[in-house]
């Protein structure tokens, strides 16, 4: 991936996710990041999870994972 790519995603649909668990104080969502790596390549991919308007979305949380080729 190259330093400057940024690629948004507006929805992750959970249908799309292998694994989900949503309850009152914890949410779970597992899916693949085989098909990013494969367009974009090894590098920094960062999660953001948010709610709200697409328009003016709250930032809830984020987590960074580095991946190796």
């Amino acid at each position: 991936m190259k330093p400057t790519t940024v690629r948004t995603i507006k929805a992750l649909s959970l249908a799309e996710s292998s694994r989900r668990a949503i309850n009152s104080d914890a949410i779970e969502i597992q899916f693949s990041l085989a098909n990013f790596v494969q367009i974009d390549g090894a590098g920094v991919y960062t999660i953001y999870l948010t709610q709200g308007d697409v328009n003016n979305p709250e930032y809830l949380t984020s987590i960074s994972m580095f991946v190796s080729g």
